[in-house]
């Protein structure tokens, strides 16, 4: 059976595996897509790419981090947590924005 582990905020180690993640995905495009990203363009691969550049750039900003790691230590999830607003029915209301990337 698989057990996973909520976290809040990052870890010891989340910020490598999350840079190697973007390094793998540079080198596949790179490989495999001749170092052209735009033919990933609204394709569910080019999505899982730039949520892996957006955790990327954004790893540094460790409190608005949340994720599931397995029991090997391993990031299988994360997102990144941010207040904003949302208008409902013309009113706008305080709210926090989840953006989920993996």
């Amino acid at each position: 059976m698989n057990e996973f582990s909520y976290v809040d905020g990052t870890f010891p180690g989340f910020r490598s595996q999350i840079l190697s993640w973007n390094e793998l995905c540079r080198d596949y495009t790179n490989i495999f897509y001749n170092n052209d990203a735009s033919t990933l363009i609204n394709t569910k691969f080019g999505d899982c790419i730039a949520k892996v550049r957006e955790l990327a750039f954004s790893v540094e900003d460790e409190i608005n981090f949340r994720g599931v790691i397995d029991t090997e230590g391993k990031v299988q999830s994360a997102a990144i947590i941010s207040e904003g607003y949302v208008d409902i029915d013309f009113i706008s209301k305080n709210t926090i924005i989840i953006d989920s990337l993996l």
